[in-house]
């Protein structure tokens, strides 16, 4: 599972992290109250729901993407 960020509206997308290895399917992501990123998705065949958090500065590497 992978997510992606643009900062062009949605023309390019320059920011990739991985947060799960194995695969993933239908995925959800939130602003959270704190200014955390969550994301909700399927795991390991359907088997499970996950719920994994990080921040901005986390998915960017620290790096301003503007």
């Amino acid at each position: 599972m992978t997510v992606r960020a643009s900062c062009d509206d949605g023309r390019t997308w320059p920011v990739s992290k991985q947060i799960y290895a194995g695969g993933g399917a239908y995925s959800c992501l939130v602003v959270l109250p704190d200014g955390h990123i969550g994301c909700l998705y399927e795991a390991d065949d359907y088997n499970r729901i996950v719920f994994a958090w990080f921040s901005l500065d986390w998915l960017t590497d620290g790096t301003s993407q503007k």
